[in-house]
Protein backbone atom coordinates (compact mmCIF):
# COMPACT_ATOMS: atom_id res chain seq x y z
CA UNK A 1 0.00 0.00 0.00
CA UNK A 2 1.00 3.64 -0.33
CA UNK A 3 1.79 3.86 3.38
CA UNK A 4 4.41 1.13 3.19
CA UNK A 5 7.97 2.35 2.89
CA UNK A 6 10.71 0.49 1.05
CA UNK A 7 14.04 0.40 2.82
CA UNK A 8 16.88 2.39 1.29
CA UNK A 9 18.50 -0.94 0.52
CA UNK A 10 15.77 -1.60 -2.05
CA UNK A 11 15.36 1.86 -3.55
CA UNK A 12 15.98 1.96 -7.27
CA UNK A 13 15.77 -1.84 -7.59
CA UNK A 14 13.05 -4.19 -8.73
CA UNK A 15 11.63 -6.04 -5.75
CA UNK A 16 10.50 -9.57 -6.47
CA UNK A 17 8.34 -11.74 -4.28
CA UNK A 18 6.03 -10.74 -1.45
CA UNK A 19 7.39 -8.37 1.16
CA UNK A 20 5.49 -7.88 4.40
CA UNK A 21 5.23 -4.42 5.97
CA UNK A 22 6.90 -5.70 9.13
CA UNK A 23 9.89 -7.00 7.19
CA UNK A 24 10.17 -3.68 5.39
CA UNK A 25 10.21 -1.83 8.70
CA UNK A 26 12.86 -4.16 10.16
CA UNK A 27 15.17 -3.78 7.17
CA UNK A 28 14.68 0.00 7.12
CA UNK A 29 15.50 0.23 10.82
CA UNK A 30 18.69 -1.80 10.49
CA UNK A 31 19.84 0.13 7.45
CA UNK A 32 19.19 3.59 8.85
CA UNK A 33 20.90 2.68 12.12
CA UNK A 34 24.05 1.92 10.12
CA UNK A 35 23.67 5.10 8.11
CA UNK A 36 23.26 7.21 11.24
CA UNK A 37 26.70 5.98 12.28
CA UNK A 38 28.11 6.98 8.89
CA UNK A 39 26.70 10.52 9.00
CA UNK A 40 27.75 11.31 12.57
CA UNK A 41 29.88 14.28 11.40
CA UNK A 42 26.82 16.54 11.69
CA UNK A 43 26.64 17.72 15.28
CA UNK A 44 24.59 20.24 17.28
CA UNK A 45 21.73 19.74 14.84
CA UNK A 46 18.41 21.30 15.78
CA UNK A 47 15.09 22.49 14.44
CA UNK A 48 15.10 26.29 14.52
CA UNK A 49 11.47 26.76 13.55
CA UNK A 50 8.51 25.73 11.43
CA UNK A 51 6.43 27.75 8.96
CA UNK A 52 9.68 29.63 8.45
CA UNK A 53 9.77 32.46 5.95
CA UNK A 54 11.88 31.34 2.94
CA UNK A 55 13.03 34.92 2.31
CA UNK A 56 14.36 35.13 5.84
CA UNK A 57 15.96 31.71 5.45
CA UNK A 58 17.78 32.75 2.28
CA UNK A 59 19.03 36.01 3.79
CA UNK A 60 22.73 35.88 4.62
CA UNK A 61 23.73 36.16 8.26
CA UNK A 62 27.43 36.86 7.70
CA UNK A 63 29.80 37.80 4.86
CA UNK A 64 30.64 35.02 2.44
CA UNK A 65 34.04 33.51 3.02
CA UNK A 66 33.88 33.86 6.80
CA UNK A 67 33.63 31.07 9.36
CA UNK A 68 30.30 32.46 10.61
CA UNK A 69 28.52 32.12 7.25
CA UNK A 70 25.84 29.39 7.44
CA UNK A 71 26.05 27.24 4.31
CA UNK A 72 22.95 25.99 2.48
CA UNK A 73 22.80 23.43 -0.28
CA UNK A 74 22.18 26.09 -2.93
CA UNK A 75 25.14 28.17 -1.70
CA UNK A 76 27.33 25.08 -1.68
CA UNK A 77 26.43 24.25 -5.29
CA UNK A 78 27.14 27.81 -6.47
CA UNK A 79 30.46 27.63 -4.63
CA UNK A 80 31.21 24.43 -6.54
CA UNK A 81 30.35 26.08 -9.86
CA UNK A 82 32.87 28.87 -9.30
CA UNK A 83 34.38 29.57 -5.90
CA UNK A 84 35.51 33.13 -6.63
CA UNK A 85 32.24 34.17 -8.29
CA UNK A 86 30.20 32.87 -5.36
CA UNK A 87 32.37 34.60 -2.76
CA UNK A 88 32.16 37.85 -4.76
CA UNK A 89 28.39 37.84 -4.28
CA UNK A 90 26.87 36.08 -7.28
CA UNK A 91 23.09 35.65 -7.05
CA UNK A 92 20.93 33.75 -9.51
CA UNK A 93 18.37 36.11 -11.01
CA UNK A 94 14.72 35.28 -10.46
CA UNK A 95 12.51 34.20 -13.34
CA UNK A 96 8.77 34.01 -13.96
CA UNK A 97 8.98 30.31 -13.07
CA UNK A 98 10.68 30.99 -9.73
CA UNK A 99 8.13 33.72 -8.94
CA UNK A 100 5.33 31.26 -9.71
CA UNK A 101 6.93 28.55 -7.62
CA UNK A 102 7.56 30.76 -4.59
CA UNK A 103 3.97 32.04 -4.54
CA UNK A 104 2.60 28.52 -5.01
CA UNK A 105 4.76 27.15 -2.19
CA UNK A 106 3.51 29.87 0.14
CA UNK A 107 -0.15 29.34 -0.74
CA UNK A 108 0.00 25.56 -0.34
CA UNK A 109 2.40 25.17 2.58
CA UNK A 110 1.87 28.33 4.66
CA UNK A 111 -1.48 29.81 3.53
CA UNK A 112 -1.81 31.91 6.69
CA UNK A 113 1.27 33.87 5.63
CA UNK A 114 0.16 34.42 2.04
CA UNK A 115 -1.86 37.54 2.79
CA UNK A 116 0.99 39.20 4.65
CA UNK A 117 3.56 38.37 1.99
CA UNK A 118 1.65 38.89 -1.24
CA UNK A 119 -0.72 41.45 -2.74
CA UNK A 120 -2.87 40.39 -5.71
CA UNK A 121 -3.37 43.06 -8.34
CA UNK A 122 -6.89 43.72 -9.60
CA UNK A 123 -7.55 42.61 -13.16
CA UNK A 124 -8.44 46.15 -14.28
CA UNK A 125 -8.09 49.78 -13.20
CA UNK A 126 -10.31 52.86 -13.91
CA UNK A 127 -8.92 55.25 -16.47
CA UNK A 128 -8.56 58.66 -14.78
CA UNK A 129 -9.91 60.57 -17.78
CA UNK A 130 -12.73 58.37 -19.05
CA UNK A 131 -13.48 56.11 -16.07
CA UNK A 132 -13.28 53.18 -18.44
CA UNK A 133 -11.95 49.91 -17.02
CA UNK A 134 -8.65 48.97 -18.61
CA UNK A 135 -6.30 46.00 -18.20
CA UNK A 136 -4.00 46.41 -15.20
CA UNK A 137 -0.58 47.89 -15.96
CA UNK A 138 2.02 49.47 -13.70
CA UNK A 139 2.59 52.09 -16.37
CA UNK A 140 -0.65 53.73 -15.18
CA UNK A 141 -0.57 56.21 -12.29
CA UNK A 142 -3.49 54.48 -10.51
CA UNK A 143 -1.62 51.16 -10.55
CA UNK A 144 1.62 52.75 -9.38
CA UNK A 145 -0.19 54.28 -6.42
CA UNK A 146 -1.75 50.90 -5.61
CA UNK A 147 1.71 49.31 -5.58
CA UNK A 148 2.99 52.03 -3.25
CA UNK A 149 0.10 51.30 -0.86
CA UNK A 150 1.17 47.64 -0.80
CA UNK A 151 4.88 48.32 -0.44
CA UNK A 152 6.69 45.51 1.33
CA UNK A 153 4.62 42.79 -0.30
CA UNK A 154 5.28 40.77 -3.42
CA UNK A 155 2.75 41.73 -6.10
CA UNK A 156 1.01 39.10 -8.21
CA UNK A 157 -1.03 39.72 -11.31
CA UNK A 158 -4.59 38.48 -11.02
CA UNK A 159 -4.28 35.90 -13.79
CA UNK A 160 -1.17 34.46 -12.12
CA UNK A 161 -3.03 34.21 -8.82
CA UNK A 162 -5.86 32.33 -10.56
CA UNK A 163 -3.29 29.86 -11.89
CA UNK A 164 -1.71 29.37 -8.48
CA UNK A 165 -5.09 28.73 -6.85
CA UNK A 166 -5.88 26.14 -9.53
CA UNK A 167 -2.51 24.49 -8.88
CA UNK A 168 -3.26 24.44 -5.16
CA UNK A 169 -6.56 22.67 -5.83
CA UNK A 170 -4.78 20.16 -8.04
CA UNK A 171 -2.29 19.37 -5.27
CA UNK A 172 -4.97 19.01 -2.61
CA UNK A 173 -7.11 16.84 -4.91
CA UNK A 174 -4.26 14.35 -5.24
CA UNK A 175 -4.89 11.64 -2.62
CA UNK A 176 -1.23 11.05 -1.80
CA UNK A 177 -0.14 14.70 -1.62
CA UNK A 178 -3.17 15.64 0.47
CA UNK A 179 -2.46 12.77 2.87
CA UNK A 180 1.20 13.77 3.14
CA UNK A 181 0.18 17.32 4.05
CA UNK A 182 -2.33 16.19 6.68
CA UNK A 183 -0.79 17.11 10.01
CA UNK A 184 2.62 17.83 8.48
CA UNK A 185 5.10 20.44 9.63
CA UNK A 186 5.98 22.72 6.71
CA UNK A 187 8.92 25.01 5.95
CA UNK A 188 10.98 23.44 8.72
CA UNK A 189 14.28 25.26 9.27
CA UNK A 190 17.10 23.04 10.56
CA UNK A 191 20.74 23.80 11.31
CA UNK A 192 23.83 21.79 12.26
CA UNK A 193 27.60 21.92 12.35
CA UNK A 194 29.96 20.00 10.07
CA UNK A 195 33.48 19.22 11.26
CA UNK A 196 36.20 18.95 8.62
CA UNK A 197 38.99 16.76 9.97
CA UNK A 198 41.57 17.93 7.41
CA UNK A 199 41.41 21.62 8.28
CA UNK A 200 40.05 21.30 11.80
CA UNK A 201 37.30 23.79 10.94
CA UNK A 202 33.67 23.60 12.00
CA UNK A 203 31.22 24.81 9.36
CA UNK A 204 27.63 25.82 10.18
CA UNK A 205 25.10 24.41 7.70
CA UNK A 206 21.36 24.72 7.21
CA UNK A 207 18.41 23.34 5.29
CA UNK A 208 14.76 24.29 4.80
CA UNK A 209 12.45 21.28 4.56
CA UNK A 210 9.22 21.92 2.68
CA UNK A 211 7.22 19.07 4.19
CA UNK A 212 7.91 16.90 7.24
CA UNK A 213 4.97 14.48 7.46
CA UNK A 214 3.58 13.64 10.89
CA UNK A 215 5.93 11.14 12.51
CA UNK A 216 3.16 8.77 13.52
CA UNK A 217 1.29 8.97 10.21
CA UNK A 218 1.45 6.79 7.10
CA UNK A 219 4.19 8.96 5.57
CA UNK A 220 6.11 9.52 8.78
CA UNK A 221 9.31 7.88 7.58
CA UNK A 222 9.94 10.28 4.72
CA UNK A 223 10.78 13.91 3.99
CA UNK A 224 9.17 15.70 1.04
CA UNK A 225 10.07 18.68 -1.11
CA UNK A 226 7.52 20.61 -3.16
CA UNK A 227 8.57 21.22 -6.75
CA UNK A 228 6.93 23.14 -9.58
CA UNK A 229 8.01 22.23 -13.09
CA UNK A 230 7.10 22.65 -16.71
CA UNK A 231 7.16 18.89 -17.23
CA UNK A 232 6.73 16.33 -14.43
CA UNK A 233 6.98 13.27 -16.70
CA UNK A 234 8.68 10.39 -14.85
CA UNK A 235 11.17 9.72 -17.66
CA UNK A 236 12.52 13.27 -17.51
CA UNK A 237 12.73 13.68 -13.76
CA UNK A 238 16.09 11.90 -13.21
CA UNK A 239 17.71 14.48 -15.51
CA UNK A 240 16.07 17.27 -13.50
CA UNK A 241 17.45 15.78 -10.26
CA UNK A 242 20.90 15.55 -11.82
CA UNK A 243 20.96 19.01 -13.43
CA UNK A 244 19.63 20.87 -10.39
CA UNK A 245 21.52 18.93 -7.71
CA UNK A 246 18.31 17.75 -6.09
CA UNK A 247 20.21 14.63 -5.05
CA UNK A 248 22.51 16.82 -2.96
CA UNK A 249 19.48 18.50 -1.44
CA UNK A 250 17.92 15.12 -0.60
CA UNK A 251 21.04 13.64 1.01
CA UNK A 252 21.96 16.76 2.95
CA UNK A 253 18.41 17.27 4.23
CA UNK A 254 18.05 13.64 5.31
CA UNK A 255 21.39 13.65 7.10
CA UNK A 256 20.93 16.94 8.97
CA UNK A 257 17.39 15.96 9.97
CA UNK A 258 18.61 12.55 11.19
CA UNK A 259 21.15 14.31 13.38
CA UNK A 260 18.52 16.74 14.69
CA UNK A 261 15.84 14.12 15.31
CA UNK A 262 17.60 10.81 16.00
CA UNK A 263 14.46 9.31 17.51
CA UNK A 264 12.68 9.42 14.15
CA UNK A 265 13.41 6.99 11.33
CA UNK A 266 13.17 9.05 8.14
CA UNK A 267 14.45 6.68 5.46
CA UNK A 268 13.73 8.40 2.15
CA UNK A 269 13.25 11.70 0.35
CA UNK A 270 10.37 12.37 -2.04
CA UNK A 271 9.17 15.07 -4.40
CA UNK A 272 5.62 16.36 -4.71
CA UNK A 273 5.56 17.96 -8.16
CA UNK A 274 2.95 20.27 -9.66
CA UNK A 275 3.29 21.35 -13.27
CA UNK A 276 3.11 25.12 -13.65
CA UNK A 277 1.00 24.93 -16.80
CA UNK A 278 -2.65 23.92 -17.13
CA UNK A 279 -4.08 21.56 -15.98
CA UNK A 280 -1.36 21.64 -13.27
CA UNK A 281 -0.86 17.89 -13.27
CA UNK A 282 0.65 16.47 -10.07
CA UNK A 283 3.44 13.92 -9.84
CA UNK A 284 5.18 12.05 -7.04
CA UNK A 285 8.78 10.83 -7.09
CA UNK A 286 10.93 8.83 -4.73
CA UNK A 287 14.59 9.86 -4.96
CA UNK A 288 16.40 6.57 -5.56
CA UNK A 289 19.20 5.15 -3.43
CA UNK A 290 21.86 5.72 -6.10
CA UNK A 291 20.94 9.42 -6.18
CA UNK A 292 21.08 9.64 -2.37
CA UNK A 293 24.53 8.02 -2.35
CA UNK A 294 25.73 10.35 -5.10
CA UNK A 295 24.29 13.42 -3.36
CA UNK A 296 25.96 12.50 -0.08
CA UNK A 297 29.31 12.06 -1.80
CA UNK A 298 28.96 15.42 -3.59
CA UNK A 299 28.06 17.48 -0.54
CA UNK A 300 30.86 15.91 1.51
CA UNK A 301 33.38 16.70 -1.23
CA UNK A 302 32.01 20.23 -1.58
CA UNK A 303 32.17 20.88 2.17
CA UNK A 304 35.77 19.63 2.23
CA UNK A 305 36.72 22.03 -0.58
CA UNK A 306 34.81 24.84 1.12
CA UNK A 307 36.71 24.22 4.36
CA UNK A 308 40.01 24.27 2.44
CA UNK A 309 39.10 27.67 0.95
CA UNK A 310 38.20 29.05 4.37
CA UNK A 311 41.50 27.81 5.74
CA UNK A 312 43.68 29.10 2.90
CA UNK A 313 41.76 32.24 1.99
CA UNK A 314 42.12 31.28 -1.67
CA UNK A 315 39.00 31.12 -3.85
CA UNK A 316 39.59 29.83 -7.36
CA UNK A 317 37.97 31.25 -10.49
CA UNK A 318 36.82 29.27 -13.50
CA UNK A 319 40.29 28.55 -14.86
CA UNK A 320 41.64 26.78 -11.82
CA UNK A 321 43.44 23.84 -13.42
CA UNK A 322 42.61 20.84 -15.50
CA UNK A 323 42.98 21.17 -19.27
CA UNK A 324 44.66 24.58 -19.38
CA UNK A 325 47.43 26.22 -21.39
CA UNK A 326 49.17 29.43 -20.30
CA UNK A 327 46.39 30.16 -17.84
CA UNK A 328 43.57 29.58 -20.34
CA UNK A 329 41.17 26.65 -20.28
CA UNK A 330 41.31 24.82 -23.60
CA UNK A 331 37.93 24.62 -25.33
CA UNK A 332 37.70 21.37 -27.27
CA UNK A 333 34.67 19.82 -28.95
CA UNK A 334 32.73 17.13 -27.17
CA UNK A 335 32.72 13.77 -28.90
CA UNK A 336 29.22 14.18 -30.34
CA UNK A 337 30.26 17.46 -31.99
CA UNK A 338 32.82 15.76 -34.24
CA UNK A 339 31.00 12.47 -34.83
CA UNK A 340 29.65 12.28 -38.40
Amino acid sequence: GKQHFESRRNLGRTITGATSPSNQQDRSHNLTTNEHTMIAFFTKAKIVGTNYNPQKYHSENAPRGTAEYVVSRSALMEFERCQHRWKAGFEMEGTDATEWGSAFDCLLLTPDRFGTGYAVCPATYPDQKTGEEKPWTFAATFCKEWRTEHEGKETLKSDLFVEIMAAQRSALDDPIISEVLKGSANQVYITAEYFDSTTGLTIPVKSLLDIVPAAGGPWGRSLWDLKSARDAAPGKWPRVIYDRAYDVQAAMSLDIYAAAMPGEDRVDFRHAIIENVKPFEPGKRLVGEEFITRGRMLYQQALARYAACLKSGEWAGYDRGGDTFQGCTISSPESWMVTP
